[in-house]
């Protein structure tokens, strides 16, 4: 994969990360509801698609588990949030939010670390 291409894929996981982080009160009728569900869906399948491509191009076995270890997390409390949503209850769906922020926190961190581009990228990246 290209220099490019992993660039662009950290850019849309940070991003969909920050839209996350970043929901404002969220009303309790239908519409709501399932403007959040769909959402949550688009976001999901980014994460996976995104998270799928930077780890197939990571040479560094370090970075590989560490984007996997990430993926994985973030999955699986993107799942539960959505769940919540799913069961239009408010503190279940606040409590799940509040677990899924964390992780994406975690995300937003571990993507601003220059150490989890490959090696060769980042020599390309000294060299311009």
């Amino acid at each position: 994969m290209t220099e490019m291409q992993a660039m662009g894929s950290m850019r849309r996981i940070k991003q969909c990360a920050h839209e996350l982080l970043t929901i404002g009160e969220m009303g309790d009728d239908d519409e709501s509801w399932e403007l959040m569900e769909s959402d949550l869906r688009l976001k999901s399948v980014f994460f996976f698609i995104d998270f799928n491509r930077l780890i197939s191009s990571a040479l560094d076995e370090a970075n590989k588990k560490v984007l996997t270890g990430l993926a994985d997390e973030l999955l699986y409390y993107m799942h539960e949030l959505s769940n919540s949503v799913k069961s239009r209850s408010i503190p279940q769906t606040q409590e799940s939010y509040a677990d899924a922020a964390v992780v994406l926190q975690q995300v937003m961190d571990a993507l601003i670390t220059p150490s989890l581009l490959d090696s060769e990228d980042q020599e390309e990246n000294s060299s311009s």
